[in-house]
């Protein structure tokens, strides 16, 4: 499947290691995905070879505590790979039921260890990055798409902080306003 989707000019993307080390990580990185998500159970050959590749680590830790998992991914691997980490909500109804992305930071920070700088970059740059949209998308930066949040805060660990909240002030779309 990959390789056809390599030969269609298809990105990649792959749940792997949720339950189990099988080296899906290994397998998306040999094929230039631009993610690998859960990796729970990955190991350092995993998060090595996704660091040769690029490849982004997505932490849903939406699924990780409705599952009741307890094998946390390996936050320090990534890290010291220099492996970039998105966190995402991975919604669905049979094993992440939540849209609610300052949750997921949250759990992020609390349950995986994550700082809040990185579960704040997991959710802008590096998601940005995980779905292929880097280069418009995920930064304020002059020529890139204004989809953005203003947060009624002090500093942005608030947004990891406070359980269930969102002190959204104002929603842009394409660099305007968008009623809340």
């Amino acid at each position: 499947m990959f390789e056809a989707a390599r030969r269609a000019g298809l990105p990649v993307k792959l749940h792997a290691e949720q339950l189990s080390n099988m080296r899906g990580a290994e397998l998306a990185a040999e094929f230039g995905a631009l993610s690998a998500d859960h990796l729970e159970h990955v190991d350092e050959a995993g998060v090595m070879a996704m660091a040769r590749a690029g490849t982004v680590a997505v932490m849903l830790p939406g699924a990780f505590y409705f599952l009741r998992d307890t094998h946390v991914p390996p936050i320090n691997l990534f890290r010291r790979h220099g492996v970039p980490m998105a966190v995402a909500t991975d919604c669905n109804p049979g094993s992440s039921p939540t849209t609610h992305l300052p949750l997921m930071m949250n759990m992020a920070s609390t349950l995986f260890r994550m700082t809040p700088a990185e579960a704040l970059l997991g959710v802008t740059r590096h998601a940005a990055r995980a779905l292929g949209l880097a280069d418009t998308h995920g930064t304020v930066e002059l020529g890139k798409v204004a989809d953005l949040c203003l947060w009624n805060v002090d500093h942005p660990a608030e947004l990891a902080y406070a359980i269930g909240a969102s002190p959204l002030r104002q929603r842009l779309h394409g660099g305007r306003d968008h009623p809340l």
